[in-house]
C-alpha cells in the first residue's frame, strides 16, 4: 500500500516536472521547488519592507494631525472667543491711534451714508441684504490679495465673523 501511494506521488511529481526518468524529475522538482521559495522569500522581503515604509508613512501622517489639531485655535470653538463683536472687534480704532472703523475704510466708496450708517453691520445690510451680495462682498474683502491683512494678522478664521451654535449646528453672523 505504502509503495503503491509512493508511485502514484513520484509518477505525479513526474509529470508535473515534465521529466521521464525519476532522478532527473527530483532534481527538475528541487529547482522548482527551490526557485518558487526564493520569489516567496524575496516577495515577502518586499512585502516586508513596504509594509514598513506604509506604516512609517501612517505614523508621520497621524503624528502631524495630533499636533495640528493640539495646535489648533479655532475663536470662539476651540479657544477663546477674540472678536465677540464680529466686525467691530478688528473694525475699530487700535490703541495706537489708528483708524480701522468701517466707517473710514468705507469713506471712499460710501462716502455719502453718515458715519452712523457705517458705524456697523447693520447699517451695511439696510442695502447689502436686500441686493443679496453682502458675503460675496465680505468674502472677496478678507480672502482676495497676497498680502491679506484677515489671513497674515487674523489666520483668517471664519469664527472672527461667524458664530457657530454647537448644538444646532447653525451658522451666523456676529453683529448682525
Amino acid at each position: 500500500m505504502v509503495f503503491e501511494d509512493v508511485a502514484v506521488t513520484l509518477s505525479a511529481f513526474a509529470r508535473w516536472t515534465g521529466s521521464q526518468d525519476l532522478a532527473g524529475a527530483w532534481s527538475k522538482g528541487m529547482r522548482r521547488a527551490h526557485d518558487a521559495m526564493h520569489c516567496a522569500v524575496e516577495g515577502g522581503q518586499i512585502m516586508k519592507k513596504l509594509a514598513i515604509v506604509i506604516g512609517i508613512i501612517a505614523a508621520v501622517v497621524v503624528a502631524a494631525s495630533v499636533i495640528a489639531l493640539a495646535q489648533a485655535t479655532l475663536p470662539g470653538l476651540v479657544g477663546e472667543d477674540v472678536s465677540p463683536d464680529g466686525c467691530l472687534s478688528c473694525h475699530r480704532v487700535t490703541e495706537d491711534g489708528r483708524d480701522h472703523t468701517m466707517a473710514t475704510m468705507l469713506q471712499e466708496t460710501h462716502g455719502r451714508f453718515s458715519a452712523s450708517r457705517l458705524a456697523d453691520l447693520a447699517g451695511c445690510y439696510t442695502c447689502h441684504e436686500r441686493r443679496g451680495d453682502m458675503a460675496e462682498l465680505m468674502h472677496a474683502a478678507h480672502y482676495a490679495g497676497e498680502d491679506n491683512h484677515f489671513i497674515t494678522r487674523y489666520n483668517g478664521y471664519c469664527t472672527h465673523c461667524h458664530s457657530v451654535d454647537l448644538a444646532s449646528g447653525a451658522i451666523g453672523v456676529k453683529g448682525k
